[in-house]
């Protein structure tokens, strides 16, 4: 019969469909459980140990700092006292033979110079000036430090983190796959047979919608689907962050190692070398007597020349011009003046504002803007 034949591929299509959908869930199943990571616990001051002695940026940073300490005793050994011993002297020939050197003819000279340290104002500036850079780059060389140390705490806690939202992901993911699996199901049942009539007769109303058919079992399922694959985008998410973080951490550690390629490859963080603290120690600081010999120093006094020079106004600053509105006519000009000069008896002006010569508005104006 026609009509049973097709029921049965109906009936075919749907149990090889439903084997399918079947499939596909465990397939799912099995990737969520393939993706794993090796969680690698790591102190972090180990961490940091293994930077000091890997990182190459970290040794020319040390080695510019050793180079400013050094450029300190060079620039102090300046403002010593210098003694000097110089000796020299000549032979010459005698006669008309260009190779009769005698003893005679020769002449040996020595003297000793001394250069008393009373003046090194230009030592003494130099010297000054390598003990702020040193402190600077000193300061330098700890800021960097410090950001390493803040940055490979924060990669360890993000790994951390991304391993625990990893297994909650995993679980999410798994939940999804029992939710399209129950719901699947709940889609296929057969449609439930109508209620057999009332005592008195009537037929109860049976709601279309109800069935394997109604919207609300395909709306679920759709929904179903929605969420299983946004839940597996999530954890694909996590996962490829994690081994980010990892990579992160690898670079800030200087142990990043790339094949012929260029693709990381990833190593074990406990199998590195590692330098204490003790080992490397920061240069010292700059020496308290230091500092306080240069308090001492104060600067040269002033000549006895300049001491009956009476300076009105800074030199290379212009005083200070009041502005007015300019007078149309002369006449005007001569009465804005006259007012003027009343009008400077009565109030106080700042010293940079006074006007010492009695002169017109013309004649305050600056000669490069005329």
């Amino acid at each position: 019969n026609l009509r049973e034949t097709a029921d049965a591929v109906v009936e075919l299509v749907s149990e090889i469909a439903a084997a399918v959908d079947e499939m596909s869930l465990i397939q799912a199943r099995a990737r969520v459980e393939a993706i794993t990571i090796e969680p690698e616990r790591i102190d972090p001051d180990i961490a940091f140990e293994v930077a000091r002695a890997n990182r190459l940026d970290w040794m020319n940073n040390r080695a510019a700092l050793v180079d400013q300490w050094r450029l300190i005793q060079f620039n102090a050994m300046a403002l010593l006292a210098g003694l000097d011993l110089e000796i020299d002297g000549d032979l010459s020939t005698t006669g008309t033979n260009p190779a009769r050197f005698r003893a005679p003819t020769g002449n040996m000279g020595g003297r000793l110079r001394f250069d008393a340290p009373l003046t090194r104002l230009r030592e003494r500036n130099n010297f000054r000036q390598a003990i702020l850079d040193y402190q600077q780059v000193r300061r330098q060389q700890i800021r960097y430090e410090d950001g390493i140390k803040l940055s490979i705490r924060q990669l360890l806690r993000q790994l951390e983190l991304d391993e625990r939202n990893l297994e909650t992901q995993r679980r999410a993911v798994i939940i999804a796959i029992r939710r399209v699996d129950q719901t699947r199901l709940s889609l296929s049942q057969p449609a439930p047979p109508p209620p057999p009539p009332s005592a008195d007769g009537s037929i109860p109303i049976v709601d279309p919608a109800a069935g394997q058919l109604a919207p609300t079992a395909t709306l679920n399922l759709i929904y179903a689907f929605n969420d299983l694959r946004s839940s597996q985008d999530a954890l694909t998410s996590i996962w490829i962050n994690y081994y980010a973080t990892r990579a992160s951490l690898a670079y800030q550690m200087g142990v990043m190692d790339l094949d012929e390629h260029g693709v990381w490859i990833d190593k074990p963080f406990e199998g590195f070398t590692r330098t204490s603290s003790e080992e490397m120690l920061l240069p010292p600081p700059v020496p308290q007597e230091w500092l306080d010999y240069l308090e001492e120093i104060d600067p040269p006094p002033p000549l006895r020349d300049d001491a009956g020079i009476d300076i009105d106004d800074v030199p290379g600053i212009m005083p200070s011009i009041i502005a007015r509105a300019m007078p149309s006519k002369e006449k005007d000009a001569v009465n804005e003046t006259e007012k003027s000069r009343e009008k400077r008896d009565d109030e106080v002006l700042p010293a940079s504002a006074v006007i010492r010569d009695e002169k017109s508005w013309a004649d305050m104006i600056p000669s490069f803007l005329k």
